[in-house]
């Protein structure tokens, strides 16, 4: 035990001297999450954490900044080192000493970086006026929505990061490591549930995707699912706009014959006569006799599948005066739904270096050092 410990302290060492003379690795690193800030600023616009679009937008974009982030990290760290690796497992190293230093000095990187990543938050804000929820759906009080967004950065960070270290293992060299990369993203942006509507096998195969868990847990956070597609005093501008116009197009007004009086006009004496005019009237506007009737707009609502762990494309809330229609709990973010995403990213990241590690002791059994 002695032995493991003395090892693990001289690879902590070497793991951190490696980081700091990364050079030009190092700096990008670093430039990760601030290019990340100011991409997420500049596209946010006037609607986040107004509109659904717009916030689910800055969300896919953190979200995406968090897993490359967390790839180009690691995915260098084990085959820059191949070599002298295979000579060091050779004479005794023992390779968890290896993997679990390079762990800490790789988690505290992530952490560094997603508290860097959380400067949009203030940018947006002050460049837009606008904030996320006062409170987070899992930690309360001020300041908890933002202590949800750096764990959620954090746990994508790590999470990746330990993905970047497997490929790591399994390349050859550092030029095949990084040009592997970006297919790796391409795959996990695909399934994350924004891009496209997920459906059978493909929803199945999303659920093993890092991207997908880390949508969910911003998507919670954000509150995505209870804000309105469209601006609910555009949608009444365009309604009075259109009133307006349907009545300078020159059509009659239905107003009554001078000749006529008001109580010719209206049926008396026979209820079922003042039935059959309100049918009418409810067959001619069925908006309107829907909104008057909230049972009958409850019954209006479409069926939606039975999967709404999350909100898929084309599946979202109509909205009534500017509030979600509640479909059913399983359709709400709650807390349980950002602690099981979490869950799932911090198991992922651990079980990623443990396939790491294991992959580390094969380099042990190679007879030509450099190659196997």
């Amino acid at each position: 035990m002695k032995m493991v410990l003395r090892q693990f302290a001289s690879c902590l060492d070497v793991a951190f001297k490696l980081l700091f003379r990364g050079g030009k690795s190092l700096v990008i690193m670093m430039m990760f999450p601030i290019a990340g800030v100011a991409i997420v600023i500049a596209v946010a616009g006037d609607n986040v954490y107004h509109l659904q679009t717009a916030t689910k937008s800055v969300a896919f974009l953190l979200m995406c900044t968090c897993i490359w982030g967390g790839l180009f990290n690691s995915v260098q760290v084990v085959v820059k080192q191949r070599t002298v690796l295979q000579a060091d497992l050779a004479a005794g190293l023992y390779p968890v000493a290896f993997t679990l230093a390079n762990a800490i000095v790789q988690f505290l990187l992530c952490a560094f970086q997603s508290a860097v990543l959380c400067l949009c938050f203030p940018g947006i804000a002050l460049v837009y006026d606008a904030r996320p929820p006062s409170s987070g759906a899992l930690i309360g009080g001020p300041g908890g929505v933002y202590w949800e967004y750096y764990i959620t950065f954090l746990l994508l960070f790590y999470a990746s990061d330990a993905l970047g270290m497997v490929v790591s293992t399994l390349m050859k060299s550092a030029e095949t490591a990084t040009s592997v990369t970006p297919y790796i993203l391409i795959v996990e942006l695909v399934f994350c549930g924004m891009l496209f509507e997920l459906k059978g096998i493909l929803n199945k195969i999303s659920y093993g995707m890092i991207s997908r868990w880390g949508m969910e847990a911003l998507g919670t956070t954000s509150d995505l699912n209870c804000l309105p597609l469209k601006d609910p005093k555009e949608q009444d501008e365009n309604s009075s706009s259109g009133g307006a116009a349907g009545g300078a197009s020159g059509e009659p007004s239905a107003s009554p014959s001078p000749s006529v009086s008001d109580d010719d006009a209206m049926p008396s004496g026979d209820p079922s006569a003042l039935g059959d005019a309100a049918d009418a009237a409810g067959a001619a506007n069925p908006d309107a006799a829907a909104a008057a009737d909230p049972s009958a707009l409850a019954a209006a609502k479409p069926k939606l599948p039975d999967d709404l762990s999350y909100c898929p494309a084309g599946m979202k809330d109509e909205m009534l005066d500017g509030g979600g229609f509640k479909y059913s709990d399983d359709y709400l973010y709650n807390d349980w739904h950002i602690a099981k995403a979490w869950i799932i990213l911090g198991c992922s990241a651990l079980a990623l270096f443990v396939i790491a590690d294991l992959l580390v002791h094969r380099f042990k059994n190679t007879n030509n050092l450099g190659r196997e």
